[in-house]
């Protein structure tokens, strides 16, 4: 069977290199009087709290650890599955010195640590754990930071009275009279406190507990000469009796049954106990006689002054281990006792005495197994190792492998880079040295307290900026030493080395000093076992089974090798063949020069044929000088029972896609133990140690697998010579599975040790916009490790851990721990697996594509690039996925074309590979079907990066591969049009929308068509296209479109009436297009305001008019927008009439659009048109001409309103001519006319000066206005109120009606404002009606006009002037009646009457006026005579 012999690996954890302190000085009051005479040693510890095993206990996988040296001590709390923060206190006892380690203990809701120093003890408090954090922890994310126990911690609380005491041992001298010491807490809370004097007395320091009113209380105990009753019979008989030295060398407290004992190693080799509580001498146990004869009697008599104890607790406190290392002058061992109580008396029994190495102790510890030791060998190297003290193991010393000091050679001149390149690249490496290394070399190099700005936050200095201060430093000091002085490039790249060396020599001294090993501890319960060390911490973790057969002489035990390989199972003969096996490959390994394996690995990086680089190895073996060896390793092979079975055997269990970690059944798995595990190993801390332990498994992996090849290649060498004979040897079949495994461990060994890089903001969000767009999951912590990247070294390993990779691993590790336990010892049980699960998921042969998709969703671009070229010539699974991920990076670092590329040599396995299939979502199994859905999330992919070009190339590829009846043609044909026309490409996309055969996106298509060739200004193209083919007509649509969008469209900023006049005028649909024009025309009036509305309004009525001409004159007619007016014909200008249906109701208001339907339509012809237009531009022209532009533009006018302006503004033309197009009045605008001829006579300053005025200025300006003035009248009449007067002649001679109305309005205003009529106007009125003229005079009091007037009417119709007033005939016999205005004449003579007896005048036109009467009546009578006299002879 194989041994139980467990073989243990170091691994350092880098994070603990790289941390703030927080700094608390205490100032106890003590002196010393010799400070500088005694030097204690530098001590460390570590202490795992209770429960750390629980998967429910805020203090699982947690742990302090501390370190001491001289008068500082610092205290650090670590946590493998939460990120603690303020986790590290530093605190110095000023003019003190710590003489011994730290006692910590739990109690209740506290964490205590005793402490001892030369002059006072203290008892420091900090918070428990649970009473931080309890359960709810584990529902927080695994990137979210708690506090640490440490991170309240103040000088208040630390320097509380009731916590330390100062040590008075009287006479005043107490420098240094304290050598050692230990403290413990009791069950009730008192912390008691053990100090060893020089002078051989014990002083014992009670504490009160904490919130007592008692002091301390200090006690000494004096030794005792008496031998124990129950130890003297222990003595061996050589030495008993004889004197020694009895002081004190080191103390101890621990709990018995019967209190707290006193436990001390003496100069004279005995082991004496007292009680604490009575202070009794308990005993002493004789060391001596356990030391074997063959000790020199010098060495045992010589006395011992190194001689440490250390003890650990049986349960129930039945039982202590007591461990006492014993130091001589040339050798040392170690005695183990069990001490019991038992009926009243401690009893000693020896369990083992151990020699120790030839080295120096640095640190021990004991468990209820074995014991743990840490060494300085003579070479100055640290060493581990352990024995097992149980009875029926071996007691042997087994050594542990710790991490090598960094080799200070490097092999810079035979290498083809520039020195610089190189030492950065080694110092930076995997973070080689710690930031703190770093800089404190920065500042030796430079010889400078000052040697940096960063101080003491070294943990956060970017990596970019601490290279930078490298480069400064180095190539100041190079400048330095250069000068002003030529060089020659030789001497100046050997300056360059030698300044380099230098600083890497720096480095190295500061890391090798910070790895000096200071102490061990160990957590049972977990399997933890720590090694403190000055700047850091190292972990044991033990060593996997591979591990063990090829760097040990010892197989592995049953349980650890299903533990690392479950599923498998060997017989008793396999494990000894595997032995035999180990052998031979440890051999081989020994004969590998390192350039060989160098050359090996750059062979394999270059995509080499591992089978064809080995050769070089082989022939090494196979040199005549390594005879030997051959010859040794056939030996070896001819004892193994079946050589072809162990290599087979050896293979399957590299084979990481073999392993299995089957989920349990439903029945068998316990809720609380899957929700407890999602932490596990999740820190910082926990993810780095696994990181690295992947690193060393990976390495020495990839060894075994390659010097195995080797071994398969001297095979048939062996057998040629007859030295060996293996029956069924296929060498061929080896060679390639152990060519891919070589494969697959030298990708695992790059993974994690190539550095990931801190990619670009822009590429990150592009590879997160990529995923939403696939339907892909976001990568889980994105941002934290994002910005973890640009804070410190992290691995492409560690960037998996810390997201996809660790979720994926804590999921599987529920499969695998026992499901009725709430325990688990994590470094026993967990860890290896889930070292196993990690390498399964980065195994390039295992399904599941979690690692490529890793480096994708974290940035890691170019690693991903450098994964598919390391697999692409041999590893077949997941090819096309790695080329889809590949293809996502191109495209996120705007590569689009290699992506193109990348994406369609993936496309063939779309229905194979699993990660395809799952951001598929199939939901078909037709191949063709799936792969235009697939090219449809390319498609989607390449629109979110603007790429038209290539999506037209896509979808085009896509649809020739359609089926006909594929539910995703229209989609591809939309993508297509879409592309086309945002690439300009407008007679392509008009192709591809004709082309879509769902109407629903075709109808879609072609409104976006016609938005973008509007906001394009493409109208051409626009018109010119036909919209229809065989089977479609869409012009219809398009005109319902370029409607809806007028009507809804903002007139200010957008027309698409002009557009769709043009479309109907291409068409020759006239009648259509007329109507546009005028809803245009409307809407402009309501919504564009001011002279350029009126404009384009008027071309609108023109154009309408136009279109209506040019087509049929049976269709000659438009129908009016539908308004809000319920009934009746609207006027123009009226503000309903003229309001825009969109304005009336909206489109979605289905009641409102049906009521209007039921109103009545009004049909325009061109008469109706054009009165509209003859008022618009007259609108225009008052907006041109006058100062009314804000009144226009501001309210709507009717034809009256309308005619008015024109009057006030002097335009009589465009008054008088919508007068006569609306049937109005023009009394209005003749009354405009002769006031404006009234005011410019007035306003003249002499009727016949030539010399204008500003009434005559002002006159010519309006009678510009007018047609009817022209320069010809202008000259004729030589002033402005001449022309005034000859344009209202003109106008009454024009527009004047038979009725005579107009010179009525004209004579009424111009008698009204006292003005005389003019001569002209005066003839031309008697013609028209004299009657009229004659009462005009009467009612404004002109008697003497109106008697001048109805004489010459007398006159006239006698005979006398009949031509003047319109008369055809006069009174004579056989004439037409002839008319007087009696009345008129009645009311003149009446008025004269009145006035002819007071004033002359009036008397001479009443006489003048009367004979003329009476001779009309007489010519009456005699004409009415005659008259009779012809009818009675007729």
């Amino acid at each position: 069977m194989a041994n139980d012999v467990t073989y243990y690996r170091e691994v350092n954890d880098k994070h603990q290199t790289q941390c703030l302190w927080k700094e608390i000085t205490i100032n106890t009051g003590g002196s010393l009087t010799n400070q500088k005479d005694v030097k204690f040693l530098d001590l460390a510890g570590g202490y795992a709290f209770k429960g750390s095993d629980h998967l429910f206990s805020c203090t699982r996988n947690r742990f302090i650890y501390w370190r001491t040296s001289d008068n500082v001590v610092e205290l650090s709390e670590v946590s493998l599955d939460f990120n603690l923060h303020n986790q590290n206190l530093r605190i110095t006892f000023s003019e003190n010195s710590i003489i011994s380690g730290i006692s910590i203990i739990e109690a209740g809701s506290n964490v205590v640590a005793l402490l001892c120093t030369v002059t006072s003890v203290h008892r420091l408090l900090f918070h428990h754990p649970s009473a931080l954090h309890a359960h709810e922890i584990f529902e927080l994310g695994t990137e979210t930071v708690i506090p640490s126990i440490f991170a309240d911690v103040s000088n208040k609380v630390i320097q509380n009275p009731a916590n330390f005491h100062n040590i008075n041992l009287g006479g005043g001298h107490t420098a240094y009279q304290i050598h050692a010491g230990d403290g413990y807490l009791t069950d009730d809370g008192e912390a008691v406190f053990a100090l060893a004097v020089q002078n051989g007395t014990i002083l014992i320091v009670r504490m009160p507990p904490l919130g007592s009113r008692g002091s301390c209380v200090q006690h000494e105990i004096k030794q005792s000469g008496v031998m124990s009753r129950f130890l003297g019979g222990l003595v061996p008989s050589l030495i008993r009796g004889q004197e020694a030295n009895s002081g004190i060398t080191n103390i101890a407290l621990e709990q018995c049954s019967d209190g707290l004992v006193v436990l001390a190693t003496c100069r004279d080799n005995k082991l004496r106990m007292w009680s604490s509580v009575n202070y009794e001498f308990l005993g002493a146990i004789d060391l001596l006689q356990h030391v074997p004869d063959s000790v020199e009697q010098m060495n045992k008599n010589a006395g011992g002054t190194g001689h440490v104890i250390k003890t650990f607790q049986r349960e129930l406190y039945n039982s202590v281990f007591v461990a006492v290392f014993l130091s001589f002058a040339n050798k040392c061992q170690f005695v183990i006792y069990d001490i019991t109580y038992d009926m009243g008396k401690y009893q000693p029994a020896h369990i083992t005495t151990l020699f120790g190495i030839e080295g120096n102790l640095v640190d021990y510890f004991v468990t209820s197994s074995r014991i743990w030791t840490l060494w300085t060998l003579r070479t100055g190297e640290p060493s581990v190792r352990y024995a097992d003290i149980n009875g029926h193991k071996r007691r042997e010393w087994i050594e542990v492998p710790v991490c090598a000091s960094e080799n200070l050679e490097l092999d810079v001149v035979n290498q083809p880079y520039d020195p610089r390149e190189v030492f950065l690249n080694r110092i930076f490496h995997l973070g080689q040295f710690s930031p703190a290394v770093i800089l404190k070399a920065i500042k030796l190099y430079r010889r400078s307290t000052e040697a940096t700005h960063f101080g003491k936050t070294f943990s956060s200095i970017p990596l970019k900026i601490l290279k930078s201060e490298v480069c400064q430093a180095v190539e100041t000091e190079i400048l330095q030493e250069v000068g002003d002085q030529e060089m020659a490039e030789e001497d100046y790249v050997q300056l360059q080395l030698q300044q380099w060396s230098k600083f890497y020599s720096c480095c190295v001294q500061y890391h090798e000093r910070g790895m000096k090993p200071l102490g061990i501890f160990s957590d049972e319960s977990t399997g933890l076992i720590g090694i403190i060390k000055k700047s850091t911490v190292g972990f044991l973790y033990p060593c996997p089974v591979v591990d063990q057969i090829y760097l040990g002489d010892v197989l592995p035990s049953d349980d650890e090798f299903i533990r690392d390989h479950p599923g498998f199972e060997l017989d008793v003969g396999e494990f000894d063949n595997l032995a035999v096996l180990g052998r031979c490959l440890r051999k081989i390994r020994n004969c590998v020069e390192e350039e060989t394996a160098i050359a090996f690995e750059n062979g394999l990086l270059n995509c080499g044929n591992p089978d064809d680089l080995i050769n070089d190895a082989v022939k090494v073996l196979q040199d005549v000088t390594r005879e030997d060896v051959v010859r040794d390793i056939e030996m070896e092979l001819n004892r193994s029972h079946n050589v072809l079975r162990s290599i087979e055997i050896l293979t399957e269990i590299l084979d990481v896609a073999l392993l299995r970690y089957d989920r349990q059944s439903e029945d068998e798995m316990i809720d609380e133990t899957i929700d407890g595990l999602g932490h596990v190993f999740a820190s910082a801390t926990g993810i780095g140690i696994m990181a690295e332990i992947f690193r060393q498994t990976a390495v020495t992996r990839f060894e075994v697998a390659r010097d195995l090849l080797i071994l398969v290649k001297l095979l048939p060498h062996a057998i040629n010579r007859g030295h060996l004979s293996v029956k069924g040897l296929k060498l061929n079949d080896l060679t390639f599975q152990l060519g891919f495994l070589i494969r697959c461990y030298y990708l695992l060994k790059w993974c994690s040790e190539s550095l990931a890089i801190q990619e670009a903001t822009s590429s990150c969000e592009n590879i997160q916009k990529q995923l939403e767009i696939l339907g892909l999951p976001k990568h889980p912590h994105t941002a934290s490790i994002l910005k973890q990247l640009g804070e410190q070294h992290l691995t492409l390993l560690e960037v998996f851990l810390n997201g996809d990779g660790g979720i994926k691993v804590r999921e599987q590790l529920r499969n695998i721990l026992p499901p009725d336990q709430g325990v688990c010892a994590f470094w026993k049980q967990a860890l290896l697996p889930m070292i196993s699960m990690s390498a399964r998921l980065v195994w390039p042969s295992v399904s599941g594509f979690v690692f490529p998709q890793s480096l994708v969703g974290y940035g890691q671009h170019l690693a991903l690039q450098s994964y598919a070229s390391l697999l692409r010539d041999w590893c077949d699974c997941d090819t096309s996925s790695r080329q889809f991920v590949v293809g996502q990076v191109f495209l996120s670092c705007n590569e689009p074309y290699k992506a193109l590329d990348c994406f369609l040599s993936a496309a063939h396995d779309v229905m194979v590979e699993e990660f395809l299939i799952g951001f598929m979502s199939l939901a078909t199994t037709d191949p063709k079907h799936i792969e235009v859905q697939y090219y449809l999330k390319l498609i989607n992919l390449f629109e979110e990066f603007d790429y038209p070009h290539l999506v037209v190339e896509l979808a085009r590829f896509a649809k020739n591969i359609a089926e006909p009846d594929d539910p995703n043609l229209p989609t591809l044909w939309s993508k297509i049009f879409k592309n086309e026309l945002e690439m300009g490409h407008s007679n392509e996309a008009y192709n591809a929308m004709m082309g879509n055969p769902d109407l629903a996106r075709r109808k879609d298509c072609l409104r976006q068509f016609l938005v973008v060739l509007c906001e394009r200004n493409e109208l051409s193209t626009l018109v010119d296209l036909p919209y229809q083919d065989t089977v479609n007509n869409l012009e219809p649509e398009v005109v319902k479109i370029l409607e809806s969008r007028s009507v809804s469209a903002d007139l200010a900023k957008q027309n698409c009436y002009d557009l769709l006049y043009a479309f109907h005028v291409k068409r020759n649909n006239y009648r259509r297009a007329g109507s546009i024009m005028y809803d245009y025309g409307v809407r402009i009036r309501s919504e564009v305001p001011g002279l350029k509305g009126l404009q384009r309004q008027a071309k609108c009525y023109l154009a309408c008019m136009n279109a209506l001409k040019l087509g049929d004159p049976k269709f000659r007619w438009i129908v009016k927008p539908v308004t809000g007016r319920a009934s009746g014909t609207a006027e123009p200008g009226d503000d309903e009439a003229e309001s825009p249906p969109k304005r009336l109701c909206q489109e979605d208001d289905l009641e409102g659009l049906l009521k209007l339907q039921k109103r009545r339509v009004e049909v325009l012809g061109i008469a109706e048109i054009e009165k509209e237009y003859a008022v618009v531009h007259a609108h225009l022209m008052l907006l041109q001409r006058t100062e009314q532009a804000s009144v226009l533009a501001r309210s709507t006018l009717r034809p009256d309103e309308t005619v008015g302006l024109l009057t006030n503004a002097g335009m009589f033309d465009m008054a008088f001519e919508l007068c006569q197009l609306f049937s109005l009045s023009m009394v209005s605008v003749f009354e405009g006319v002769i006031l404006r001829c009234i005011w410019l006579s007035k306003g003249s300053t002499s009727l016949t000066s030539p010399v204008d005025n500003q009434y005559t200025i002002d006159a010519w300006t309006w009678l510009q206005y007018n047609e009817q003035f022209s320069s010809t009248m202008a000259k004729e009449a030589g002033r402005a109120p001449d022309c005034a007067w000859r344009l209202l002649q003109l106008y009454l001679e024009k527009y004047e009606e038979k009725s005579g109305r107009y010179h009525r309005c004209v004579a009424s205003t111009a008698l009204q404002q006292g003005f005389s009529l003019p001569s002209w106007f005066l003839l031309s009125y008697k013609k028209i009606n004299a009657a009229e003229l004659l009462l005009l005079y009467l009612q404004h009091g002109l008697l003497e006009d109106a008697t001048d007037l109805a004489t010459e009417y007398i006159l006239a119709t006698m005979g006398k002037g009949k031509e003047y007033f319109g008369l055809d005939d006069y009174l004579h016999a056989g004439a037409n009646p002839v008319w007087l205005p009696y009345t008129s004449i009645d009311h003149l003579l009446q008025a004269l009457g009145d006035f002819k007896a007071k004033d002359q005048h009036f008397a001479e036109l009443y006489f003048q006026l009367s004979s003329t009467l009476d001779d009309y009546f007489k010519m009456l009578k005699s004409t009415t005579a005659d008259t009779l006299v012809m009818l009675r002879n007729s």
